[in-house]
């Protein structure tokens, strides 16, 4: 059962004042569903519980109920153009029968339209996102209501929806595919030397320009993949694309030929060769003919998993391509403490006037993101975390439901694993170097950029 809340900010103090709320909570009139506590993390006030003319100034306030709202949250009944969108279908050519040929009008207006719509839809999203918490809504609620606005903004009007004529977008109205192309489209990409805000590309239907005639063997499949891999020397799109067509297309094709003449192979059909000794067959390459092909082949979904995270990073990669799981935040305190290390930004010299540093290991509360404990040494391992959560229980004097660690440093060790399990029911890892998985990532983060950053020495 979903419960609407408002938070104290939005009723202070023009719907009601501080003291009355403060008096009506503790005598118990109205429901507090969460006390605040951490940054993001406010207060929650059950909507249904405040009496009736609180209501009434509230709704003559902000214009409807909590759920109202939520539903309307960023729905525009009138989208606007994306100007990227538009100059990117207008420059983008593909391949006709070896032709280089402009999207025509009618496609240039869909691809337009279509990104502009989705551009509201994911506006929609992360502003929901922001909000779900504070309705105490589930995930899949969101999507119903991005669907719901995708089929909004589909016609003009109520006459034109019922006559099924004029859509004004062409967007997918099954769901898993709606979500499918806001998560292709979501991510920035660069093309053709031009960094564009969203992935225009994945809009273009497979069936225009010759991304399915761009006919690439495994062979050379494997060959450019290498190009696109290699950090030392680092190639761009063009340079891939001159190389293979000035210096590997020849050199291959050229052995196979002096394999004929010397009469090690012998040619098959297909355009093949067929080694005389190994009976292995070889093929000649076909020269690229597009720089654009070879891009969209590389941006093809199957194929930017095997290069995605040479260039941008395996941290990046993950975040991109791996399913994620959704955990919810603790609802009273001592539910779920976490522990996580990290090196500081302080060095010294030893006694043998070597450079060192030193890590920091820290527990914190996940509902009120609390620092209940944290011991400093020179290196994270058993010792360290047995310190940082030994003064988590002394300070609080309390033991946790759950406790949450990654899987590194002594976390791995089994007397660290037994003394966890003893101070808590569930005890539990998560992948390292994963800040989506532990909420202490995040409170490091945002104290690295809201107080270390004001020292002059952090880096």
């Amino acid at each position: 059962m979903r419960l609407p809340c408002v938070t104290y900010g939005e009723l202070i103090p023009e719907v009601i004042t501080y003291n009355t709320l403060r008096s009506l909570v503790a005598h118990g009139n109205v429901q507090r569903l969460k006390r605040g506590g951490g940054e993001g993390s406010p207060a929650l006030i059950v909507y249904n519980s405040l009496p009736e003319k609180y209501r009434k100034r509230y709704e003559e306030k902000y214009g409807g109920t909590p759920e109202d709202l939520y539903k309307k949250m960023n729905v525009k009944e009138r989208f606007k153009t994306d100007g990227e969108a538009m100059a990117f279908y207008e420059a983008f050519e593909y391949e006709l029968n070896g032709v280089q040929t402009h999207l025509s009008e009618g496609l240039k207006e869909e691809y337009t339209v279509n990104a502009s719509v989705l551009n509201v839809l994911i506006e929609s999203l992360d502003s929901m996102r922001s909000q779900e918490k504070k309705l105490n809504n589930p995930r899949r609620a969101l999507w119903d209501i991005i669907s719901a606005n995708s089929e909004r903004l589909r016609y003009r009007s109520e006459e034109e929806r019922n006559d099924g004529e004029n859509p004004v977008h062409t967007l997918p109205r099954n769901l898993n595919r709606l979500k499918d192309t806001v998560r292709e489209y979501r991510p920035a990409i660069e093309y053709e030397g031009r960094r564009y805000p969203h992935n225009y590309l994945s809009l273009i239907s497979g069936k225009i320009g010759n991304k399915n005639t761009l006919k690439i063997t495994p062979e050379v499949g494997e060959l450019l993949l290498a190009f696109k891999r290699s950090r030392n020397p680092v190639f761009t799109d063009r340079q891939i694309f001159e190389r293979f067509n000035l210096v590997e297309l020849p050199a291959h094709n050229e052995s196979l030929e002096v394999k004929i003449k010397n009469g090690a192979a012998e040619a098959v059909d297909g355009g093949g060769i067929r080694d005389v000794e190994t009976g292995e067959v070889s093929y000649m390459w076909m020269p690229l003919k597009s720089l654009r092909s070879l891009v969209r082949w590389f941006n093809d979904p199957e194929i930017v998993k095997k290069w995605y995270d040479a260039e941008h990073g395996e941290q990046a990669a993950r975040q991109r391509f791996k399913i994620g799981f959704d955990t919810e935040i603790a609802s009273c305190r001592d539910a779920r403490w976490e522990g996580d290390g990290t090196k500081l930004n302080l060095y010294y010299r030893d006694r043998e006037g070597k450079r060192c540093t030193c890590t920091v290991y820290e527990v914190i509360d996940t509902y009120s993101e609390a620092l209940l404990g944290y011991c400093i040494s020179d290196r994270e391992d058993y010792r360290q975390q047995y310190n940082a959560f030994c003064m988590a229980v002394r300070n609080t004097r309390r033991k946790p439901y759950e406790i949450v660690t990654d899987n590194q440093g002594g976390a791995k060790t089994k007397r660290m694993q037994d003394f966890m399990k003893g101070i808590s029911h569930i005890a539990h890892t998560t992948m390292p170097n994963n800040p989506q998985s532990k909420t202490v990532e995040s409170v490091f983060g945002r104290f690295q950029q809201q107080v270390l950053h004001q020292v002059w020495g952090f880096t």
